[in-house]
């Protein structure tokens, strides 16, 4: 009798319904972009909110080949893809601790930071190995 008891809550606690899976990768997902491998639901929500922080890459100014308004625009770009980031990742948040992670709102939203978040990161890239006069560092 009692090995049926404690059958039935081992399955019920590692049951992965649709709303549970959703939620998990969720989590995983802000984990595995904010770089935080311990991320857990308690934990994202103690933090409440992760965010970006728009970097400086003025240095770049006057370097040769570019024309400064290509690097203001670019640098313009880079701003706006942060502050989506951002913002986006609030929002997916919030709807992470409403339950709403079933919504075809959360699921635009998730396809969305995806595309931000690259935009941010590569540009990330791009302006950290601009510079100097070639070869290695």
């Amino acid at each position: 009798m009692q090995w049926g008891k404690e059958r039935r809550e081992n399955e019920e606690l590692f049951s992965l319904n649709r709303r549970r899976f959703l939620s998990l990768s969720g989590i995983l997902g802000l984990a595995f972009i904010s770089g935080k491998s311990d991320i857990s639901m308690a934990s994202a929500e103690k933090e409440g909110k992760m965010t970006y922080q728009i970097k400086d890459y003025n240095r770049l100014l006057g370097m040769e080949g570019f024309s400064d308004t290509l690097l203001k625009n670019h640098f313009t770009l880079y701003q706006g893809y942060v502050t989506n980031t951002n913002k986006l990742m609030d929002t997916l948040n919030q709807l992470l601790k409403e339950g709403k992670t079933g919504t075809p709102e959360y699921a635009e939203l998730k396809r969305r930071l995806g595309w931000e978040f690259n935009g941010m990161r590569l540009h990330e890239y791009y302006f950290e190995n601009l510079g100097g006069k070639g070869g290695y560092r």
